[in-house]
């Protein structure tokens, strides 16, 4: 559940969310961010997909046979997003297609979560529309 200060803090400008980064420390790394993390001290910034809800596994075994090493990363069902330690991508596509209000809740924790581990922008699926998050007091054309 978003903390109060979290859902107030949160505000909207041009579609974009712009979110506070969540105060606790991950406890270990998230699935597949040690390729992530190898590619960006290679010096590239991967087109990185990260998987949650059904079948985020399958998916993203498939992403990864198909575009390589540091393309996807996951988000368990079992794991809280903010219980991980996410590679500090300059942007990252959130396919997780679940869509009811608890499930939008989740999905801002995940991008308060990556937020705090650097990500400067994440787009989250949440039909009809996205999420699009930045850090608070991150400019739009950053």
């Amino acid at each position: 559940m978003i903390s109060a200060r979290s859902r107030d803090a949160a505000t909207e400008r041009v579609g974009v969310v712009h979110l506070p980064a969540l105060g606790v420390v991950g406890r270990r790394q998230a699935p597949y961010s040690g390729e992530v993390r190898a590619v960006l001290r290679d010096g590239y910034e991967p087109n990185t997909y990260l998987f949650a809800g059904d079948q985020c596994w399958d998916r993203a075994i498939k992403r990864r046979m198909q575009f390589g090493l540091g393309c996807a990363l996951v988000l368990p069902e079992d794991c809280p997003p903010e219980d991980l330690i996410w590679p500090p991508l300059r942007a990252v596509i959130v396919a997780w297609p679940h869509f009811s209000s608890c499930a939008r809740a989740m999905k801002l924790r995940l991008a308060q979560a990556l937020i705090r581990d650097g990500v400067r922008y994440a787009a989250v699926e949440h039909a009809p529309d996205w999420i699009l998050a930045r850090p608070e007091g991150a400019r739009t054309d950053d």
